[in-house]
């Protein structure tokens, strides 16, 4: 008998390490089933005593359902020199089921008519087992739920994007004939009055489609910034030069006090001159008399302070709180017209970037004062390179440079019926010569006319104004490329440069634009 229990010796050490976990029972059975032996971890598996237990078939502790099971299991034991698995069900004494992986090998002496047994426990293994399983299926459902959600998200940027253009498109053409309109000799005052009214709330329109982009965009974590060292004090200034026609116009006093020793910061310059100008618009619009007074400071010597204090109708605790907020209802902002979407955009833009933005007020009637914290740059690099849109008209200039020819020849295409009639018109009228094309397929079959300036719109009929632009890029003489479109995002922008625009303008398009841009190609 020893010597048999030297020969499973191997077996039990594979089971140790397979089932390191939980206890082995080991038991010496014959061929009958019934127990001769039984180790005292198998014994306290099934609720017994070692003693009590010699002399029961084991079959007695095997769960109903599966005793055909572990008669084969004994059956194919007997019959085989290797050993046998099977995973069963036991039932202790005290009526707790539970899983087995059980080993069975045989006696290699058949005349003795005994089997060797081993059997470990499978609850833990098994617990474990249905955990990662559920860990699994939690993960794979994480992950498609991330999947549905980016798909999700990139249909509502498409549709944004899309409801953007169809906003913008109809403006287009309304600017243009108010800028036609103004120009004329001899308008009577009234109708300058009613051309400029229509100029500035188009104008106001296209502001605000832009806001309700950017809000989208900072809520869902897609804008995209242009990092550098930028010096604030100078955006500040920008911001301020903006806002003065609105400050002049109300009789305010507007300053500058820049006591920061240094205002470098690591952003994008359009986009923290962009949040600036919404506070100081907001700012303008409610101060009525008075004045604001812009202040930097470094206080904390990591960071950049800027306040931006006025005079205004100020605020009460419950606006202060909803100060920031889209669409909060009318009781909590200061009047009660607007979206508030101008200071969401600046939390949105300030947090981006490391900063935050903060407003407090003395309370209705005493004024308010909006701080902005932002951390310095690491280093000075970069300081003193000029305002970004100096920068970008530069740019233009070098990518629509001109070898001086006048009139220019120009190719519009567009596919809004009053928006090529109003460029047409609006060209026409500086003595160059224009040409209407309202498709892909049309454009291209004009290519060779010999265009200085090609101005497409990017949504077409029957393709993408890209493909007017790649098409144009094969010509030996190439024209000057001019995206027009209502879609504005960065990856808008950088798919037309890739296609050969020199320069994407996003609807509602300025007139006074787009002759500067004609201009600096001659």
């Amino acid at each position: 008998m020893w010597d048999v229990r030297e020969r499973l010796i191997e077996e039990w050490d594979r089971y140790h390490e397979l089932f390191s976990w939980a206890p082995l029972g080991y038991a010496r059975l014959a061929f009958s089933g019934v127990i001769c032996e039984m180790n005292y971890p198998g014994a306290d598996l099934l609720e017994v005593t070692t003693d009590a237990i010699v002399g029961q078939p084991l079959v007695a502790y095997v769960a109903q359902h599966e005793r055909a099971t572990f008669v084969r299991h004994l059956a194919e034991a007997r019959e085989s020199s290797e050993t046998v698995e099977h995973e069963i069900e036991l039932v202790s004494a005290g009526g707790h089921h539970f899983p087995v992986r059980i080993c069975t090998r045989r006696s290699p002496r058949r005349e003795q008519g005994m089997c060797w047994t081993i059997f470990a426990d499978l609850t833990e293994h098994r617990r474990l087992t249905e955990e990662r399983q559920r860990a699994e299926d939690a993960r794979r459902q994480a992950q498609a739920a991330q999947r549905l959600a980016r798909l999700d998200n990139d249909a509502k940027d498409r549709f944004v994007a899309a409801l953007s253009h169809e906003l913008r498109t109809p403006l287009t053409p309304v600017l243009m004939a108010t800028s036609m309109l103004s120009s004329l000799d001899g308008l009577p005052a009234p109708a300058a009055r009613i051309i400029d009214t229509i100029r500035r709330n188009v104008e106001q329109e296209a502001r605000l489609i832009d806001n309700l982009l950017d809000v989208t965009q900072l809520t869902r974590h897609t804008m995209l910034f242009d990092l550098q060292d930028v010096d604030v004090h100078g955006l500040l200034r920008d911001a301020i030069s903006a806002s003065a026609p609105d400050v002049r116009a109300k009789g305010l006093d507007l300053s500058l006090q820049a006591a920061a020793r240094t205002a470098l910061v690591r952003a994008d310059p359009i986009r923290l001159r962009q949040a600036f100008q919404h506070l100081l618009t907001n700012a303008v619009k409610f101060t009525e008399s008075g004045r604001i007074v812009v202040t930097t400071d470094n206080t904390d010597p990591a960071a950049l302070r800027v306040a931006i204090t006025d005079t205004g109708v100020g605020l009460s605790s419950e606006g202060l709180s909803g100060l920031f907020v889209p669409l909060e209802p009318r009781a909590a902002r200061r009047t009660d017209s607007g979206l508030g979407l101008g200071l969401t955009i600046c939390k949105g833009i300030m947090e981006a970037h490391g900063g935050r933005v903060a407003a407090t007020s003395p309370g209705p009637g005493a004024g308010t004062t909006v701080e902005v914290h932002l951390p310095l740059a690491q280093s000075a690099q970069g300081v003193g390179s000029g305002d970004a849109s100096s920068s970008t008209s530069a740019d233009t200039r070098r990518g629509l440079g001109n070898d001086g020819a006048a009139p220019l020849r120009i190719l519009v295409v567009e596919d809004h019926t009053d928006s090529g009639a109003m460029l047409e018109l609006l060209l026409s009228s500086r003595g160059h010569r224009v040409s209407v094309a309202n498709s892909v397929a049309s454009a291209l079959s004009r290519k060779d006319e010999g265009w200085d300036v090609v101005i497409s719109d990017l949504g077409l009929p029957d393709g993408s104004g890209l493909e007017v632009g790649r098409g144009m890029c094969t010509l030996s003489r190439r024209p000057r490329l001019i995206a027009l479109s209502g879609y504005g995002r960065p990856s808008d922008v950088a798919a037309s440069h890739q296609a050969g625009f020199a320069v994407h303008l996003v609807k509602p398009l300025e007139p006074d634009r787009l002759f500067e841009i004609l201009e600096a190609s001659r």
